[in-house]
């Protein structure tokens, strides 16, 4: 009787290990592919599978009222806010899916700066905001300003006036009808300088330069306790004798587009022991004696995308957009030099 009850007892067990090992080698039976899915309005929806071992597959995707859509690649542009439908075929069996629309991305917040500098007591007009979203239609923008511990709701207004000295915050909120929201924030700072509201670039290390040559080694920091006129500080290029020509492009300027401008300026001091000359886009220079400050003026900006005779110059930045505008200094007569270079913030004139 034990012999019987054991051997049943294997059989059976053989019986579930064939039963088990059957059902995992059966592809027939596998579901490759989701009842539905959801894709990103107007985005590109890319199709599950390109391959199922080894097997290339051919896709047939419909919209909502039938129409066959063209694939690129292995997707589509979802723009058909009421679905889609794909079928394929695997191993000889068909599959269909529904492919569902939703409106899942925020909106995109486009300004021309981030930060500013305004003045104390005087109008300053709201920047020039863009908002995009994947919907087309225009999102609901809302402008919060923050100061200190108020803030103030002036969505309806196109200026404001700052009456205190300090920090100013502008929240830029877009939402969108699907009830995506995008927030952007601009700062300002309000002074009662009518010099500073001119900066574009200052010494610190937000908006400068940046080196423009990845194969020379030139230290860019800042100094704290040297600098030109009421500055404080200054930016510090250091050379440490191994290069000829440096070259720097402007990085992350407080104003991008120079077009309503027709000058800008800086102060360089000249702390490396030679006669040096600094251009800007390889047409405009100025000489730079040793030991002193100089101002560096660069005029007729609106022929700074062109005038160049460099090619690469033409190609990095535009006057609407001045990232990549190259500065470059150069030792007189034309070798490597050693030393450090002070720079002020850079300014604007209109």
């Amino acid at each position: 009787m034990k012999k019987i009850i054991k051997n049943l007892t294997v059989l059976i067990i053989i019986t579930l290990v064939t039963a088990s090992f059957s059902a995992c080698g059966t592809s027939e039976n596998e579901n490759y592919f989701q009842e539905e899915y959801t894709a990103d309005l107007n985005s590109y929806f890319v199709l599950p599978y390109n391959k199922i071992d080894g097997e290339q597959l051919s896709y047939h995707v419909t919209d909502s009222s039938g129409s066959e859509v063209e694939l690129y690649g292995n997707g589509f542009k979802a723009s058909d806010e009421k679905g889609y439908h794909f079928s394929v075929n695997v191993k000889g069996k068909s599959y269909q899916s529904q492919v569902n629309i939703a409106d899942l991305s925020k909106p995109e917040i486009i300004t021309d700066y981030d930060y500013r500098y305004i003045l104390k007591g005087a109008k300053f007009t709201l920047p020039d905001i863009k908002c995009y979203d994947n919907s087309g239609a225009n999102p609901e923008i809302k402008l919060i300003l923050k100061h200190g511990d108020q803030n103030t709701d002036i969505s309806s207004e196109k200026e404001f006036t700052p009456e205190e000295t300090g920090e100013y915050e502008l929240e830029i909120t877009a939402s969108d009808s699907a009830g995506n929201s995008a927030v952007k924030n601009i700062l300002y700072k309000s002074t009662e300088n009518s010099e500073e509201v001119k900066k574009i670039l200052m010494y610190g290390e937000d908006y400068g330069l940046q080196q423009a040559d990845d194969f020379i080694s030139i230290n860019i920091s800042h100094r704290s306790d040297f600098g030109y006129g009421g500055e404080s500080g200054s930016m510090r290029l250091i050379f440490d004798g191994t290069n000829v020509n440096p070259q720097f492009t402007i990085k992350n300027p407080i104003v991008k587009d120079w077009t309503n401008y027709s000058e800008m300026y800086f102060y360089v001091y000249n702390d490396t022991g030679d006669e040096l000359s600094c251009f800007f886009n390889y047409a405009q220079y100025l000489y730079l004696p040793k030991g002193q400050w100089t101002k560096v003026t660069v005029k007729n900006l609106g022929t700074l995308g062109t005038s160049s005779s460099n090619a690469l110059c033409k190609q990095d930045f535009t006057v609407n957009d001045v990232n990549g505008l190259i500065l470059m200094f150069f030792a007189i007569p034309d070798k490597a030099f050693s030393g450090n270079l002070y720079l002020s913030s850079f300014y604007l004139s209109a």
